[in-house]
């Protein structure tokens, strides 16, 4: 090999990234946000009373099946007045709602401090 072949060869690969650099760092930056599902992104709710299933179970003392009852006793017997009204429910006490509604305030306070 000779020292022209050396050099076009070492070249090469250099133009290369060059060029697939310089494509790069000007393409857009993709929207993400748009191929999220409805609702994904949005912040997560401090009223008891419209939490989900998934933002139930957050908090404390709330597992998968205190989290169900709770959705299901809104839905079938319209249940309402946060975590004082779930003392109706089978499992939940005193303590779980004092739990329960000191992680509300701590919340709502939060994400009135953004």
């Amino acid at each position: 090999m000779n020292v022209r072949t050396q050099t076009r060869d070492s070249l090469l690969p250099a133009l290369v990234g060059f060029l697939l650099s310089s494509t790069l760092a000007r393409a857009p930056t993709p929207d993400f946000t748009s191929r999220m599902p409805v609702g994904f992104a949005r912040e997560r709710e401090t009223d008891p009373d419209r939490m989900n299933f998934r933002d139930l179970q957050r908090l404390p003392s709330i597992g998968p099946t205190r989290a169900r009852l709770i959705v299901e006793a809104r839905h079938e017997r319209g249940l309402r007045g946060g975590p004082a009204a779930w003392t109706s429910l089978a499992g939940i006490g005193d303590e779980t709602v004092r739990c329960v509604a000191e992680a509300v305030l701590l919340q709502a306070s939060r994400a009135r401090d953004r």
